[in-house]
């Protein structure tokens, strides 16, 4: 069920932001639309923002720099990665100065030296752990190193299990795809720390105060995640899942929340009404057309759109028997 927020916009519930970043504030590194404007107002009315990546290559000082580049007033103290999270995670099962077996960038090299603990690449350093985050110089030996450690029995660890990542050529192996593979070859399965794992948002947490909400653009990490940590969440329509996405999402990525962009943060969340297979969200209407859900009456704020498809797909879908509701079959 979608949450409603004043015609302060959502901005005025909550203390602090967590946004995702590719998809949400930049794509192939350009600015969203609207997405710097609308940070640095909510920035300058008071909310603590931080930015959570799930992407451990890069240190949050070269993330923060990219940030201020795009016109963002942010600083190194707002990023928070998924080496830090897994860094943290390994800082608090293994002794300071323990070596640690490292398939991953310069950003997961430095979260681990910063947490007390030493990168490795030999696996004759008796690492305690193998932890493993994304590289695009990872190489075949590497990976075969980790997998002889991880059969041995030595503790892994991942960043994240992101199967793909965004270039702009297309999509590109994540880091996801190569624990896949070592999770093939050893039979074993890592501790992970990004979303939508908890010790991402928990890392995150403990650095703001007040409530917390987390706008993403991926269901199965953003929203998902935010959920598995018990944060609100709010999708925003910039980035990797559609409204179709939405609108067929299955309970545990279903956002509370629905931002046609970072500019809908200062507008209205109005009320949903559901009734007679018709959905009215402020001015907007939407009603199933030969089997599909569709807009029957606009309105000016466009998140009343996307509210009344969303709530009507899943007022539909959450009461139908298997892909049917009220006799008909929804096309989304």
């Amino acid at each position: 069920m979608l949450s409603v927020a004043p015609s302060t916009g959502v901005i005025s519930e909550f203390d602090s932001l967590f946004l995702d970043l590719d998809g949400v504030v930049y794509r192939s590194g350009e600015a969203v639309p609207k997405s710097v404007d609308a940070l640095n107002l909510a920035s300058d009315r008071g909310a603590q923002i931080r930015f959570l990546t799930n992407n451990a290559s890069r240190t949050p000082a070269q993330v923060a720099e990219h940030l201020v580049a795009l016109g963002l007033h942010a600083d190194v103290d707002m990023v928070v990665t998924s080496a830090q999270a897994v860094a943290q995670l390994l800082a608090s099962r293994f002794p300071s100065g323990s070596s640690i077996f490292t398939v991953g960038d310069v950003g997961l090299e430095n979260a681990l030296r910063e947490s007390g603990l030493y990168p490795t690449r030999s696996a004759d350093s008796d690492p305690v752990a193998v932890v493993q985050g994304h590289s695009p110089h990872t190489s075949w030996g590497e990976l075969a190193q980790a997998g002889y450690l991880i059969a041995a029995g030595i503790p892994w660890y991942a960043c994240n299990e992101d199967l793909s990542i965004p270039t702009a050529k297309g999509l590109a192996p994540g880091n996801g795809a190569f624990v896949a593979l070592l999770a093939t070859l050893t039979d074993q399965a890592p501790l992970v720390a990004g979303k939508p794992e908890p010790a991402l948002f928990k890392t995150a947490a403990a650095t703001v105060r007040g409530t917390i909400l987390m706008i993403g653009d991926r269901l199965d990490t953003d929203i998902e995640g935010g959920k598995r940590a018990g944060i609100r969440s709010a999708w925003v329509n910039t980035g990797v899942h559609s409204l179709s996405d939405v609108m067929t999402a299955p309970a545990r990525q279903r956002p509370d929340f629905i931002l046609n962009d970072l500019a809908g943060l200062f507008r209205p969340q109005h009320y949903v009404q559901v009734s007679d297979g018709v959905a009215r969200c402020g001015k907007a209407v939407a009603r199933v057309v030969n089997g599909a859900v569709c807009v029957e009456q606009s309105s000016d704020i466009p998140e009343d759109e996307l509210r009344a498809m969303v709530a009507l797909a899943w007022h539909i879908r959450d009461v139908a028997d298997t892909n049917q509701a009220h006799g008909e079959r929804i096309e989304t």
